[in-house]
């Protein structure tokens, strides 16, 4: 009760990795004031399990740690946000737009050149997509312009004349019967006659990747998290509880 809201204020603080072996230093500390620097009789991810679920409720710093930075990812896709770094790491990665980052496949190599906070970022909500089951590569949020998982020509699209229209991400060209034909999007976004070569290659491309045509895609697993319309009081604490019965081990079975 004590340290836990004094590491969690660093957590949402500093959005940087900590030191390395900081968590494992951490859970050593604590293990050894628990069993008062005894051999521990019950291993620590046992104690970290819900009481009603077999623990003792201790705290996981590492998941509470990816929990604040999701709720930074937030931020990201919310445009309005009045937060002022929001335009400052909008502007680091244009033009990749920042709401569609953390959907975009971006390499190692170009993630890094957004330093270290943005990497992190992106590092910290890959671990959590992992934990959820992940990665979700094409989800209603997969952004159609700069994504790296969808090419032609092993270049990502980059289409001006659609973005500037307001079509960007699949949940743009999908509905519930499947992606939209050119006659429907031409008239939602007022689309140049033109750019139905577009349509055929963005088609070609979402068969090439296994991206059904005839059903619509699904939402993103965390979207819940980040949708702005979910309200932002205790989302900390709702990530960490969904993140951690993930994280469950079994308990070894005691025999009398």
């Amino acid at each position: 009760m004590n340290v836990l809201p004094r590491v969690n204020f660093l957590f949402s603080m500093l959005p940087l990795p900590p030191p390395e072996h900081f968590f494992k230093e951490l859970n050593t500390a604590i293990s050894r004031f628990i069993w008062m620097k005894k051999k521990p009789r019950i291993r620590l991810k046992t104690m970290q399990r819900k009481k009603l679920d077999g623990g003792l409720s201790l705290p996981n710093f590492e998941l509470y740690n990816l929990a604040f930075q999701i709720r930074g990812i937030r931020i990201w896709v919310n445009s309005d946000s009045p937060v002022p770094w929001r335009v400052l790491e909008a502007n680091i990665i244009h033009p990749v737009r920042l709401q569609d980052l953390p959907f975009s496949g971006i390499s190692k190599s170009l993630k890094k050149t957004y330093g270290p906070i943005i990497e992190y970022l992106l590092d910290a909500w890959k671990k959590v997509e992992k934990i959820m089951g992940g990665p979700f590569l094409y989800t209603k949020t997969t952004p159609l312009w700069h994504n790296n998982r969808l090419c032609t020509g092993n270049k990502p699209f980059v289409f001006k004349t659609w973005s500037d229209a307001g079509v960007h991400t699949l949940n743009d060209i999908y509905c519930d019967n499947g992606l939209k034909s050119f006659q429907d999007l031409s008239a939602e976004f007022s689309l140049p006659g033109f750019s139905f070569f577009l349509y055929l290659r963005l088609r070609s491309a979402l068969k090439a990747y296994g991206v059904p045509w005839a059903t619509n895609v699904l939402s993103h697993p965390l979207w819940e998290w980040l949708n702005i319309d979910t309200p932002s009081s205790g989302l900390v604490s709702k990530i960490y509880n969904s993140i951690l019965l993930l994280q469950y081990t079994s308990i070894p079975k005691i025999w009398f």
